[in-house]
């Protein structure tokens, strides 16, 4: 067993928008989300698990100082969970910390304390198990620990898994425009959750998903045909979107969307632009690298500023003691 270990861990955007779980945090339908950061791997999150005596207990600090709630009670408890599987009995000192995160970093946080944990701990966890502790944290959390552009399986299978269905090598060709909006207060995923159930066409919306969308995109994946899988993810996107504001809870507000009817010209001229958000204040415009400057340039015109990303693998061990 080692004495330390530090992991970083990137954040998660949708491709197939997740809305509406279940009691136990499971996810009503498959969706699909993809982990992100810039050129130089600043945005993340990172976390560092030391190795203490049974008797120091469990210790856990976000930002330097301890993490209350809902949060903090299932951080706690997907790191029991994590030393009951490994079969250990051991205290623990844990430390994280956000860099350059607007949205996604509840994925990023579990990923990389899973796998903080398995690196000190040397419990060499495969990484399904890992996936399945971090879903005890965040609902989407298999995002950042399989990195690339995954699917989370839903159903007929007893537990949630993941599928990658792209790496980030894969994706090597996509680059991210992310253009953020400085809105003084964020929608949480649990009142998103909340909303979008409340529409009388949600139902309508997990059929459309579990037989449209989802199928459709699996095989643009498989065909590596990257136009039509950011077709689909933005209709996808759009859709939920819209279920939301007709209930009363807008998360693109009007800045938003004059940014997404100005990337629906920049198609109208050629350009291969599609706008993918969850929840959060961040739109990111999925294009090509060979594109990238020539989009960057017609967004900047229009008056967005954005900041280059690419697609994330899932986390790393940067120290290890």
């Amino acid at each position: 067993m080692k004495k330390k270990s530090t992991a970083v861990a990137f954040p998660t955007i949708p491709v197939v928008f997740v809305g509406g779980i279940r009691e136990n945090r499971r996810p009503m339908y498959n969706t699909v989300g993809m982990a992100v950061t810039d050129e130089f791997e600043s945005i993340r999150t990172e976390t560092t698990v030391e190795v203490r005596p049974k008797e120091y207990g469990i210790n856990f600090l976000f930002e330097g100082k301890p993490l209350g709630g809902d949060r903090g009670r299932d951080i706690l408890m997907a790191v029991k969970e994590f030393l009951k599987r490994a079969d250990l009995d051991i205290g623990l000192h844990i430390e994280s910390r956000n860099f350059s995160i607007s949205s996604g970093s509840s994925d990023a946080g579990m990923a990389a304390l899973v796998a903080a944990l398995n690196d000190a701990t040397q419990a060499d966890m495969h990484l399904h198990d890992l996936a399945q502790i971090a879903m005890i944290g965040s609902e989407s959390a298999i995002r950042s620990v399989y990195g690339g552009m995954n699917e989370i399986v839903v159903d007929p299978h007893p537990d949630l898994y993941g599928v990658q269905i792209l790496s980030d090598k894969d994706l090597e060709s996509i680059r991210l425009l992310a253009v953020t909006f400085n809105y003084p207060s964020r929608i949480t995923a649990d009142e998103i959750h909340a909303a979008i159930r409340t529409h009388p066409w949600f139902r309508n919306r997990v059929e459309h998903v579990n037989h449209y969308w989802i199928p459709r995109i699996r095989a643009a994946a498989h065909n590596k045909d990257l136009k039509q899988l950011f077709e689909l993810a933005e209709e996808n996107i759009r859709n939920a979107h819209y279920l939301l504001e007709e209930v009363g809870l807008r998360v693109r507000k009007k800045p938003i969307m004059n940014c997404w009817l100005d990337v629906e010209e920049l198609r109208s001229q050629g350009l291969f632009a599609y706008c993918l958000q969850g929840g959060g204040n961040v739109v990111y415009i999925a294009t090509l690298k060979e594109q990238l400057s020539q989009v960057q340039r017609e967004l900047q015109g229009k008056g967005w500023q954005s900041q280059i990303c690419k697609v994330a693998s899932g986390p790393k061990i940067v120290r290890s003691e």
